[in-house]
């Protein structure tokens, strides 16, 4: 028999009731003496140049097996039998848990006490990067097959997959080719930056979700094999979708689109905050002001070029103010490193980086499927059918057939022209989603920027405080929710198979 949404708000209540931690470091607490599978292991002598862990491992990969979340302790691998690591469960609050609840309950998956997102540590990862699908809950998602960091030489197969757990889907849904971890950043939070360049078609693109062959070409042009690129961000276990390894949010963003010495181009995202998806509540604010990005590249000597174009900066705050690359270089690691305002001025950069490489400098090879067909991209789970659903996915079901039930020929409702206007006090809810200020920049950014030999040295901002709740993000849920509601209840759309009406209307309690 399946459970009710008020069983769930009442597992949510035991596990939220805990103080929220404070913010994220990239300090990577001690890792504990191999013995729960769900340990997270990393080499604390290579830690990345932000003093972060860098291509995280579970323990049981260390002899050469993958962790299985759903044989730990019933599946819940982010519990105490499972790991000693001080992880933070982050899901939605009372309010909007329900719709997550209930998706997980209709796709037949086990019912359990937590069904949100499970946060390790801040992390570094590289490898091989393609397109995922822009998310029901507007994130965008790429994916990565996790690579070597060349530091020691890559271990043989499988231990090569960084991070990955037995859940992770596999590209192109055939068991032959590699495991991915998924990654995602929501788009109201980054697309104020994507104005200029790369990440203007980045976000068009994105945003039509609708041909994996263009994706492909954008990250990775005239190619038929994934883009190489390094990755910061909040490692953990998606536990919306089978508790699968992930990084969510996503700070720092490094995609190698052109390999060539002569013109080595990249396209970068900075930033020091970030939310979860629907099924979370909290900003996951870094309590740093300097973010840097390993550029994976074979050489003995520094780029003897770096050129930044399209550089946007954006913040919360319009009198923040965003610091210039700078590119770093030491025993044989090429950074980028970039200083933040702090965390709570919501700053992103977005630019592209062209270096030029002296004699002798050759890319680094990151791991590819066999084969590679760049149109496969679009991963089988982007296919959701009804037992494939989960939390978001359900929402965003429903979503589209709301909007549908009005508008026949919409395929995706959008928040500024769909949702907003359409729900109460509209208006209201439409200025607490205070859009985007460009920051002013001290100097232009495009063009030639320093090249020093050394590492970044990273600088905590003066006010550390606990993580909170994203108050732009509760608004844009309350909104979503509401539309969905106010739906169902003029009964214009059916509910999606599996779905009680009972259960339903728990969901919408309280929406006005």
């Amino acid at each position: 028999m399946r459970a009710s949404p008020a069983l769930a708000l009442a597992f949510a209540t035991l596990v939220l009731s805990a103080c929220p931690k404070q913010e994220w470091h990239y300090a990577p607490p001690p890792a504990p003496a191999p013995a729960r599978n769900f340990d997270a292991q990393f080499d604390a002598t290579h830690l990345d140049p932000n003093g972060a862990a860098r291509n995280v491992d579970w323990h049981p990969q260390l002899s050469g097996h993958l962790p299985d979340p759903d044989a730990c302790n019933s599946g819940q691998p982010y519990s105490s039998a499972c790991t000693q690591d001080p992880i933070f469960q982050d899901q939605p609050d009372i309010a909007h848990e329900a719709f997550c609840f209930i998706g997980k309950a209709t796709s037949g998956s086990p019912i359990k006490p937590f069904f949100g997102h499970s946060d390790w540590m801040v992390a570094q990862f590289n490898g091989s990067v393609g397109w995922f699908n822009y998310g029901d809950d507007w994130d965008y998602g790429l994916f990565l097959i996790p690579g070597s960091d060349n530091l020691p030489p890559a271990p043989p197969a499988p231990l090569n997959a960084h991070g990955i757990t037995t859940n992770n889907n596999h590209v192109a849904d055939d068991s032959h080719n590699p495991q991915y971890i998924e990654m995602e950043f929501d788009s109201t939070e980054t697309d104020p930056a994507f104005t200029k360049g790369w990440w203007n078609d980045f976000k068009l693109k994105g945003h039509a979700n609708d041909d994996p062959q263009a994706l492909a070409d954008l990250l990775h042009p005239n190619q038929k094999t994934l883009a190489c690129g390094s990755f910061v961000g909040l490692f953990g276990l998606d536990c919306d979708h089978g508790c699968r390894s992930e990084l969510h949010p996503l700070y720092g963003v490094a995609i190698q689109r052109t390999e060539d010495p002569n013109d080595n181009e990249w396209s970068i995202m900075a930033r020091n905050w970030g939310t979860g998806g629907y099924c979370s509540q909290y900003n996951d604010e870094l309590a740093e002001t300097s973010l840097s990005i390993l550029l994976p590249y074979t050489s003995s000597q520094p780029p003897t070029n770096a050129q930044v174009s399209d550089f946007v900066p954006a913040a919360s705050d319009s009198t923040a103010s965003i610091g210039c690359p700078t590119i770093y270089f030491q025993n044989g690691q090429t950074i980028l490193n970039l200083t933040l305002p702090p965390p709570e001025q919501q700053p992103v950069a977005a630019f592209s980086l062209k270096l030029q490489w002296p004699s002798g400098a050759q890319p680094v090879a990151c791991t590819q499927p066999a084969p590679a067909p760049p149109a496969a991209m679009m991963l089988a789970e982007h296919a959701t059918s009804p037992a494939a659903l989960k939390g978001e996915e359900y929402m965003g079901t429903l979503l589209r057939s709301a909007a549908q039930s009005q508008n026949p020929n919409l395929k995706r409702p959008t928040l500024e022209h769909d949702i907003l206007p359409n729900v109460p006090k509209s208006q209201s809810l439409m200025q607490s989603l205070k859009s985007m200020a460009l920051a002013p920049q001290p100097q232009p950014c495009d063009g030639s920027i320093a090249i020093k030999s050394g590492l970044p040295q990273p600088t905590p901002p003066a006010t550390v405080h606990r993580l909170n709740i994203e108050p732009h993000k509760r608004v844009r849920d309350d909104a979503i929710r509401n539309y969905i509601c106010h739906g169902y209840r003029a009964k214009s759309f059916a509910l999606p198979a599996n779905t009680t009406q009972q259960d339903f209307d728990k969901a919408c309690k309280g929406v006005k």
